[in-house]
């Protein structure tokens, strides 16, 4: 059995300097962090019953919120 979620590297405890695009989304960036941190927990504590849970971060994606803050086709999502 597998549970598998896809995230955001904006959901870092470590990275807080990602750049300008990050840095005003607050509310985004604590519910990415939040589903991750549950995840990692889910990941220890249902490995003994044989349940992978995996984490996925594809990168940017052409989204609204993208396009709003002006980084749209720029090349950096991972369609380009």
């Amino acid at each position: 059995k597998k549970i598998v979620v896809i995230t955001s590297g904006t959901a870092s405890l470590t990275n807080v300097n990602s750049g300008p695009l990050f840095t005003p989304l607050y509310a985004y960036r604590m519910s990415k962090t939040a589903v991750n941190m549950a995840m990692r927990v889910m990941a220890a504590e249902l490995a003994p019953r044989g349940i992978f849970v995996g984490i996925l971060g594809p990168g940017m994606v052409e989204t609204r919120i993208l396009h709003d803050s002006g980084f749209a086709g720029k090349g950096i999502s991972a369609e380009h």
